[in-house]
């Protein structure tokens, strides 16, 4: 899907299925949404029109809350932590708990120093 859009990455985030556009004023955020709807047409691409939100200070994308250029986690992302057992058992406790801290790793100061014991106790070459 970002092959298909990459003339249009100065102003879109695609993950998968979900599409972020955003601009820096309303004049421009109109003309990033005409390419956008010219381009979905010319494809033959399909979106869900429940989901289109436009015009946006604030938004929430792929479990980040964006609002005037920053960028955070929402809680629910944060409460991994609180539901996590404190004792971590087996390697796939292990690999589940340190894909979680990975979602949030650019918001920890250090975090990949302070989990570099973990990381080391996981296979150098896991199977594909």
């Amino acid at each position: 899907m970002n092959d298909i859009f990459y003339n249009y990455m100065d102003f879109t985030i695609v993950y998968l299925d979900d599409v972020l556009d955003f601009s820096k004023s309303i004049n421009q955020h109109i003309e990033h949404l005409n390419k956008f709807i010219n381009f979905i047409k010319e494809n033959g691409l399909v979106v869900s029109a429940k989901k289109i939100k436009v015009f946006q200070t604030t938004t929430r994308f792929l479990g980040y809350e964006i609002f005037q250029g920053t960028i955070t986690p929402i809680q629910r992302s944060l409460e991994f932590v609180d539901k996590f057992p404190n004792e971590i058992k087996d390697k796939t406790q292990l690999q589940r708990f340190l894909g979680c801290v990975n979602y949030v790793v650019d918001f920890i100061p250090n975090i990949r120093i302070i989990c570099a014991p973990l990381y080391s106790r996981l296979p150098k070459n896991p199977m594909p």
